[in-house]
């Protein structure tokens, strides 16, 4: 969350720091307004942070975590969306980036998006290194 970093448990709670490496692989979230004053205890109260905790619970209780291995979310304000970057996992390359809308019904509804474009990426053999399920129709997708 900052220079630094800061743990938050999926309620956007700021854990004190651990230096552990199981910690190392979590992903990580940029661009939260006013992070550097978080202090522990604190409840990480942002809409698009909130946005982005409720990806990482979605991603892993609801099946679009087969296809997205989240590295890191990017807090995008002036889009009110959220651009996920992922490891490489088929078949998404690694580095690719997914942008979803930050609101939990619209995310639902773009992470459905991506799901079909990534079975029917997988289908063709193609690898996939760009979504923008922010639209609804004419899904922008680079390879």
């Amino acid at each position: 969350l900052a220079p630094k970093g800061r743990l938050i448990d999926s309620q956007g709670l700021v854990l004190p720091p651990r230096n552990d490496p199981r910690f190392w692989f979590m992903p990580i979230i940029t661009g939260v307004k006013d992070a550097g004053e978080l202090q522990i205890g604190a409840i990480l109260d942002d809409e698009l942070a909130q946005g982005a905790l409720k990806l990482l619970e979605l991603t892993s209780t609801e099946s679009y975590g087969k296809f997205l291995d989240i590295n890191l979310i990017q807090l995008d304000y002036s889009g009110q969306s959220l651009k996920v970057f992922l490891r490489e996992r088929p078949p998404f390359r690694e580095g690719a980036c997914v942008i979803l809308p930050a609101s939990e019904r619209q995310m639902k509804a773009a992470l459905n998006r991506v799901t079909v474009i990534a079975k029917e990426r997988l289908r063709g053999r193609q690898t996939t290194g760009f979504i923008d399920a922010t639209y609804e129709v004419n899904i922008p997708t680079r390879p």
